[in-house]
């Protein structure tokens, strides 16, 4: 279970919950993990106590969002109330929100949600406000895209919510093909569920057979592509970015490949490293050898984390730089078409 969905889960298993949350990051769907799980977590009379707001759409006031969260539940200890992209707020409005969480009512847990990353100045100093302003009413939870480990982690812990169990190299197969999205992961968990019918588990052939025949488009062949050293790579990413897939989830992905990449190429035996991950995978990138030498994949990986923070700070086009970068490591070394 990744870090943000058990903080929560602790703070409801506590009865513990914070008068203010404010969620923020670009991994929206464990956002909304987290508020379903704090939904549930209200006593009876759950759909009176609960109301949800958007500060790009709102129609209420201010005021009158600020004078729910300071009534009373009805018949129940708590009132949950959710407000969208609060950094959306106009000035004025932004002030009396800062006001309400600086002396908030006990009774109710206001969930504030920054979507997206917090690139902009003032997103970040709406953030910075609302944060001096929590003392200690509140709690302030990150929502990154998850890592490696974590990711599949939370596919285990995903699949057993489910009903079934998926072993570690099948979780680790279904990350490299289905890619970092926990929206679209979870999709495709539900799917293989489904699939293996009476079946306890999900296995490495489960996925296979599934999942890959419905990601044959875009970051499968992508991946194979730019680590072949094959320019087709490049048309493969343009078809990435008009497709829509988020920048920083292909990033994600290419630096846990060069990683992967780096770790098994620099060894003579590469089961030694205790990698979990399926004897196919670890057979493709030994083939790679005389492709990638560990000054190479050190320098990529290094030029890939680059355009990871230029992502992050919003100071740079992300696809343009992928381009650039994957251009110029694709025409160094041995060179395919």
């Amino acid at each position: 279970m990744p870090y943000p969905i058990k903080s929560i889960s602790k703070d409801i298993s506590e009865n513990t919950l914070p008068a203010v949350y404010v969620f923020y990051g670009s991994e929206t769907f464990l956002m909304e993990e987290g508020i379903a799980m704090l939904r549930k977590s209200i006593d009876e009379n759950a759909s009176i106590n609960y109301a949800s707001f958007n500060g790009e759409e709102t129609s209420s006031s201010i005021e009158d969002i600020i004078t729910l969260c300071n009534t009373a539940p009805f018949l129940a200890s708590k009132r949950l109330i959710v407000f969208k992209n609060v950094h959306k707020l106009n000035k004025s409005n932004m002030t009396h929100i800062i006001k309400y969480v600086e002396s908030p009512a006990k009774f109710t847990t206001l969930i504030l949600t920054i979507e997206g990353q917090v690139s902009s100045k003032e997103t970040r100093k709406r953030l910075n406000d609302i944060s001096k302003a929590l003392s200690t009413n509140g709690t302030l939870i990150r929502f990154d895209p998850l890592k490696k480990n974590a990711l599949v982690s939370w596919i285990t812990h995903r699949v057993k919510s489910c009903g079934k169990k998926i072993d570690t190299s099948a979780a680790y197969l279904l990350m490299e093909i289905a890619g970092a999205n926990t929206g679209s992961l979870s999709a495709e968990i539900e799917k293989l569920c489904l699939y293996v019918g009476p079946s306890e588990a999900i296995t490495s052939a489960d996925v296979e057979k599934l999942v890959t025949r419905s990601h044959e488009t875009s970051i499968f062949t992508f991946r194979d592509a730019l680590f072949d050293k094959k320019k087709a790579a490049l048309i493969r990413l343009y078809e990435l970015e008009y497709a829509g897939l988020e920048p920083l989830m292909i990033v994600n992905m290419i630096e846990n490949q060069a990683m992967l990449h780096y770790q098994i190429l620099k060894t003579k035996n590469p089961n030694e490293l205790g990698l979990k991950i399926a004897p196919y995978v670890i057979d493709k990138i030994k083939s790679r050898k005389s492709i990638w030498n560990s000054r190479q994949l050190s320098k990529f990986l290094s030029d890939i984390r680059m355009i990871e923070h230029g992502i992050k700070t919003g100071s740079i086009n992300p696809f343009a730089s992928m381009t650039q970068v994957i251009a110029q490591h694709i025409f160094e070394g041995k060179q395919n078409t």
